[in-house]
């Protein structure tokens, strides 16, 4: 079980989450909304303790480790002189995983992408990079993924493509996150939070 215990964040003394306390068991895919400036990335932040944040984040009873998570970015993060491969590939390669480019590969395939892999980055649409994002959350496999606007530059076609990707990560036992403006995405995953001035409501 992937636990928050009132966990909160504050940006200039103004609050951007209040304090939340929210169980997201593994195999679920939830989808939190909320417009913007509502702290959807501040949660997703703070999860991952990217950003200081109150309160506390347990995996199984323990404290959330950053290896334990894997996050897509908003605005993908890439770095757009390398590969889409290479993007996967590299952090794969860091952290001593074995066959980190098949890894990557796989991923790549996963997203619609398996032909751009040699493709730099600055030669793909805004579209294919955030696939690549989210091709490089999956190829980590890990215990926590969040997704932050994943689907908000995919047409149809391919935003089904993602979706399936990370429902495919929770049947896997993934505790799986996805803050999104994109109502349709969010009435496809488990489960549906709205966030609203950092206050969070469960929608179904």
């Amino acid at each position: 079980m992937l636990r928050l215990t009132d966990l909160a964040v504050s940006h200039g003394g103004r609050a951007a989450l209040a304090p939340l306390s929210l169980e997201v068991p593994s195999g679920r895919l939830v989808a939190v909304t909320g417009p913007s400036g509502s702290g959807k990335t501040s949660l997703l932040l703070a999860i991952a303790g990217r950003i200081p944040a109150r309160g506390e984040v347990t995996l199984d009873g323990r404290p959330l480790r950053p290896s334990d998570v894997a996050l897509v970015p908003q605005g993908n993060h890439l770095a757009r002189v390398l590969t889409a491969l290479e993007n996967i590939a590299l952090p794969l390669a860091a952290t001593g995983g074995a066959d980190p480019v098949g890894l990557a590969d796989a991923a790549l395939h996963t997203v619609g992408l398996g032909e751009s892999g040699n493709h730099l980055v600055e030669e793909l649409s805004g579209g294919q990079q955030q696939r690549v994002a989210v091709a490089r959350a999956l190829a980590r496999s890990a215990d926590v993924l969040l997704a932050d606007d994943c689907t908000s530059d995919l047409d149809g076609a391919n935003r089904e493509k993602v979706l399936a990707a990370l429902r495919a990560e929770a049947r896997r036992g993934a505790h799986v996150l996805c803050a999104t403006n994109d109502l349709d995405a969010a009435d496809e995953c488990d489960e549906h939070l709205a966030l609203d001035e950092g206050v969070v409501s469960r929608v179904r």
